[in-house]
Parts: structure tokens; C-alpha cells; sequence
């Protein structure tokens, strides 16, 4: 049996905005993560299987 334990938020005005950003980064890094992986795949090369990958993210 697993066990779940659901939590409710209440964040500042300051912290939800905080949150937001960092959904957002999360999301972007994760679309530029899928698409260079996406490319590599679809130029034939191999996308590393399991292996960790590095990339450069300008901010």
C-alpha cells in the first residue's frame, strides 16, 4: 500500500511569484532538454540512453 500525504500552499504574495519563476525555469530547462534530445535522435546519433547529460544554458 503507498501512502500519500497532500499538503495545501499558502504563499506569501512574494513567495507565489518566487514559485512561478522557478515552475517556469523548470519548464524551459526541461522543453530545451527534450528538443536538443529530440534533434539528436532525429539526426540519427545516439542521445546517451540512460546517461547523464551536461548542456549550457545562458540565463
Amino acid at each position: 500500500m503507498k501512502r500519500t500525504n497532500t499538503f495545501t500552499l499558502a504563499p506569501t504574495k512574494k513567495q507565489h511569484q518566487q514559485l512561478l519563476e522557478v515552475a517556469d525555469a523548470c519548464a524551459r530547462l526541461w522543453n530545451e532538454l527534450n528538443y536538443r534530445r529530440r534533434q539528436t535522435f532525429f539526426r540519427g546519433k545516439s542521445t546517451g540512453g540512460a546517461k547523464t547529460s551536461t548542456i549550457s544554458i545562458r540565463v
